[in-house]
């Protein structure tokens, strides 16, 4: 990414990203399917997740984290899922929708 895309990347970003390390539970609408991992960064409008499996893009998902021994819930919409190189995870960036 050259240095013009990431300027107006951060631009348009809203919202600091916050890093964090909560361990959640992220549920696909509609579907039977779980998925256990962490959030890394939360924000104003959104978080990114690592987690095991890779979801799909437009996804509508429920994730579940503990915050200071608190239960949150949160529905988002995948923006997008990507492979980590350095192991078998992916990182899943969405977009809260409530």
């Amino acid at each position: 990414m050259n240095q013009n895309t990431a300027d107006s990347q951060s631009d348009r970003r809203v919202y600091p990203r916050i890093g964090v390390d909560y361990p959640a539970t992220l549920r696909v609408h509609d579907t039977a399917a779980v998925n256990n991992g962490r959030v890394v960064e939360l924000s104003g409008s959104g978080s990114r997740l690592c987690l095991t499996q890779a979801q799909q893009k437009g996804a509508q998902i429920c994730v579940t984290m503990e915050l200071a021994g608190e239960r949150v819930l949160a529905t988002a919409e995948v923006i997008w899922s990507r492979a980590q190189d350095h192991d078998s995870s992916f990182d899943v960036a969405c977009q809260s929708i409530d």
